[in-house]
């Protein structure tokens, strides 16, 4: 099976995400700049010669000196560099760049930001601040921008606080008071946020949502970076998947992984969309997960199962293929039910070196540092046990682990006076919108090979023929197309056989139930701007209950119009959508969109008829979503029939349906007339 990692066993993963710059090969030839490349050159990434790594724990008995704070560790001695003041309880963490100042959003006892600095003026000591905020949310995630730009706190509301990493570094390191003052940006999803990532390049954030959201959002326009990505979410109340929610990125920015529940990680193709729920081989369950960033190790992923660590390489389908496996003290059986809840559980992080991880752990000391070796025989040996907080008797909790691992620096590669020749990459998809940045240089120069000096022969011979060699011309592109921002005309083809007057659990029919999902997404709309959506209901034959408007009242009546009758046609459903959205209605710049709902299977004729029916709206440009109601479904066939795997949904019970419209209406695609090429 090949692997997803790159060039050799190490490398990064595929071409990245929303590359900034594209050069055009003469004989329509595509390269792509590669994220690493780019960071490289940029010399935004560091190196750490200490290793460092930082801890967070809770002491649940007393406050004692050295126990709720933030600690630095050495990786490669265990020497304790630094225990911040104690101020209860610092949660999960986040640092700048080199590791001068280390910032936790606080889980539990208050909210505010614990903020650790190292002293410019004298690097050996360090000062802890306490910037109380009513506005975060205990346990919430926190990140910092690769690239020193942003401190991203999650707030109230379902949103993400965007500051200048500047303010803080202007004034902690200088043992002046900081303050975070107002936020630069803010950005929102529609769930809790539970964990915020940040692309190595610093161009997007993703707010990974409690309720199995992912928001894409770019650093740069502070609009969305694309449609949102679905994922399947831990289980739990809110404050264990506040607090337990772990995501991790490729070096390459293309894959975001997740972890699920039952033993599996969420593998999420940030370049398409895609979401798989993968076995992680060896884990009962997953909690903490972390991608290496440094080499020789480069894009290994490790996941920690609460009683054992495992390293994986993500492979092809995607699936993770186990290459070792370790065991470790759990810390579930320590904690009462109730501390259990809101604990933060099996944080995991690679050292800065990426020789070795650092695992939470129970028993009397809070983590372990494991060395990694990656031989004939992969493995994973304890290298010691370290304890942020050294004070007994006391009941330790490990709460967070972080280390510069994603911050190194990745030396430039060689350059080269031949291009080299490089397969055109899969086109992105209009679902993943590219949010260009790249700086024009003063002055373009094409790459160009030297032209060869022909060798002297006598006059009889005739001079050699020069061989065409490829010219190399830089594109700069700005694209932009923001999902949700685009018109549409849209079709909602709804099922009305009469197996949709069952009840659902709450008294209501499905029909009943579905016709208010269909009002939820209408109210998505924009219909003030130009966006326009049509009625049109299946049984034993279809009713264009309203054409393409604009005029809310006329889709309201036609929702309520609807009436039931046997059979499910869904060919005539799809044909008579295909037939409204290429009427003089539609208008040429909106999307033509339809969204297909159905509680049951094809019948009288096959439901391949639909499926060509499906085929001629797709070759005529239409966009289609499938939802299909309840267990009885032939799923196969929604999925040909959407214009996309993924864009098929399923709601086992009606009351989900509200949610898909919603998330359907933020993930129709930019249309192909937006991008270079009509790519």
């Amino acid at each position: 099976m090949s692997s997803l990692s790159g060039s050799g066993r190490r490398a990064a993963l595929g071409n990245g995400l929303m590359l900034s710059a594209l050069v055009f090969c003469l004989g329509t030839r595509l390269q792509q700049q590669s994220v690493l490349e780019r960071l490289a050159r940029a010399g935004s990434l560091v190196n750490d010669p200490q290793d460092m790594f930082f801890v967070t724990d809770d002491d649940a008995t007393g406050y004692q000196t050295g126990c709720d704070a933030i600690a630095v560790n050495d990786s490669a001695t265990g020497a304790l560099i630094v225990s911040g003041e104690t101020i209860p309880s610092p949660g999960r963490l986040a640092a700048s760049a080199e590791g001068d100042l280390v910032v936790a959003q606080s889980n539990n006892n208050g909210l505010f930001l614990y903020i650790l600095a190292r002293m410019r003026a004298d690097p050996s000591r360090w000062q802890a601040w306490k910037l109380n905020n009513r506005s975060l949310v205990e346990g919430g995630p926190v990140a910092i921008t690769p690239d020193n730009r942003f401190l991203l706190v999650s707030v109230t509301g379902a949103a993400v606080e965007v500051h200048q990493l500047s303010l803080l570094m202007s004034t902690a390191p200088m043992g002046r008071q900081p303050s975070l003052g107002n936020p630069f940006a803010v950005l929102r999803g529609r769930g809790a946020v539970a964990a915020i990532v940040v692309s190595p390049d610093s161009q997007v954030a993703y707010l990974i949502c409690a309720d199995g959201m992912i928001y894409p959002w770019s650093l740069d326009t502070f609009v969305s970076a694309g449609a949102p990505f679905t994922y399947a979410p831990i289980g739990g109340g809110m404050d264990r998947r506040v607090r337990n929610t772990n995501a991790a990125v490729s070096p390459d920015g293309r894959w975001l992984a997740i972890n699920g529940a039952a033993g599996k990680v969420n593998i999420v193709d940030t370049m398409n969309g895609s979401s798989s729920l993968v076995k992680a081989p060896g884990l009962s369950e997953t909690w903490g997960l972390a991608f290496n960033h440094a080499t020789p190790n480069q894009a290994l992923l490790a996941v920690h199962g609460m009683s054992a660590v495992a390293v994986y390489m993500l492979e092809a389908g995607p699936m993770l293929r186990l290459l070792t496996l370790t065991t470790v003290p759990a810390q579930v059986p320590e904690y009462p039910p109730v501390i259990a809840e809101w604990a933060r559980l099996a944080a995991l992080a690679w050292t800065g070196r990426g020789d070795g991880l650092i695992a939470a752990m129970g028993l009397d000391r809070e983590f372990r540092v494991l060395d990694f070796h990656d031989g004939t025989i992969p493995s994973l040996k304890k290298r010691f046990d370290v304890d942020g907080c050294v004070n007994y008797p006391s009941l330790h909790m490990p709460l967070d682990v972080l280390s510069l691992n994603d911050r190194l620096h990745i030396p430039s590669p060689t350059p080269t006076t031949t291009p080299s020749e490089t397969k055109a990459p899969t086109d992105v998809p209009p679902s993943a919108t590219p949010i260009a940045t790249a700086s024009v240089p003063s002055t373009p120069t094409p790459t160009s090979t030297a032209s060869p000096v022909p060798t002297v022969v006598p006059s009889s011979t005739p001079a050699p023929t020069r061989v065409p060699v490829p010219l190399y011309i830089p594109v700069l592109l700005r694209e932009r197309c923001v999902p949700g921002v685009q018109r549409v005309d849209i079709a909602l083809v709804i099922d009305t056989s009469s197996s949709m007057t069952e009840l659902t659990p709450a008294g209501r029919t499905k029909l009943a139930v579905a016709l208010d999902a269909a009002r939820v997404f209408l109210d998505q709309l924009h219909m003030a701007d130009g966006d326009q959506a049509a009625i049109v209901t299946f049984n034993d034959e279809a009713t264009l209950r309203s054409p393409l408007s604009s005029d809310r009242t006329v889709l309201d009546a036609a929702l309520a119009a609807a009436t039931t009758a046997q059979y499910t046609r869904i060919d005539l459903g799809i044909a008579a959508a295909r037939a409204e959205l290429a009427s003089s209605r539609h208008k040429p710049s909106n999307t033509p969109v339809m969204i297909v709902l159905t509680d049951g299977r094809a019948n009288p004729v096959p439901v391949s008829v639909a499926e060509g029916q499906a085929r001629q709206a797709k070759d005529a440009g239409v966009v289609i979503f499938t939802i299909g109601l309840g267990g009885d479904l032939d799923t196969d066939a929604l999925r040909a029939i959407a214009s996309r795997p993924e864009w098929y949904y399923t709601a086992p019970s009606a009351d989900e349906l509200a949610g898909i419209y919603r998330g359907i209406a933020v993930a129709i695609p930019c249309p192909a007339s937006a991008y270079w090429g009509q790519r």
